[in-house]
């Protein structure tokens, strides 16, 4: 909404934040300070319903060996931008646990509506951390559904919350969510086939 793309790196330079014009302009580039990195896969932006405040979430997600007991998702408050380097020290972060066992994951999203943190597992489990989330909380997460996706690399949600599509290297689906119903039932079904463009391989 307002112009401005947040994404990320995990290389082995040091993660950082980007933040880019929908026309591909570079916009600045954002390092948080003393933050450990195992293995940053994915962020998403939320936005308070209450307050207005926007909150980066940058989740520490991934595990390819599943010996994680606990995964970290940082939350930064969404920097002022402007071009060049900068050090955020303004970061929190949570620690969440799977139900069922360390897993790998490679998607975060959150849901505009609810605020509530959502991962999915490699294995195409989909997990849910509510709101509100607090500094420096432990959590285990809630299992929400079994999405039948293979590897799932990334995924978003509407702006009203009524779309929800998760992508995997090969394909992509979207599931649409009816407001009287609970989240976990909209995924009852498949989910509607979307296309995927080609592109050149990369998270």
């Amino acid at each position: 909404p307002t112009g401005v793309l947040w994404t990320h790196n995990d290389s082995g330079d040091g993660p950082r934040l980007f933040a880019m014009g929908t026309d591909g302009t570079d916009l600045g580039t954002y390092a948080l300070q003393d933050a450990p990195s195992g293995d940053w896969e994915d962020s998403a932006r939320g936005v308070d319903p209450d307050t207005g405040e926007v909150t980066l979430f940058v989740g520490d997600i991934g595990d390819n060996s599943a010996n994680r007991d606990t995964i970290v998702v940082f939350m930064v408050p969404e920097p002022e931008v402007s071009v060049g380097e900068h050090v955020l020290d303004t970061w929190t972060r949570m620690d969440l646990r799977y139900p069922d066992g360390p897993r790998n994951a490679n998607t975060l999203m959150v849901d505009p509506v609810s605020g509530d943190v959502l991962i999915v597992s490699g294995d195409g489990g989909l997990y849910r951390k509510p709101a509100p989330h607090l500094p420096d909380e432990t959590v285990a997460m809630e299992f929400v559904a079994q999405l039948d996706l293979e590897d799932p690399t990334g995924g978003d949600i509407s702006p009203l919350g009524d779309r929800i599509a998760v992508r995997s290297e090969d394909e992509a689906r979207m599931w649409l969510r009816d407001g009287s119903a609970s989240f976990g039932e909209a995924f009852e079904g498949p989910g509607c086939a979307l296309v995927l463009a080609d592109e050149v391989r990369g998270e």
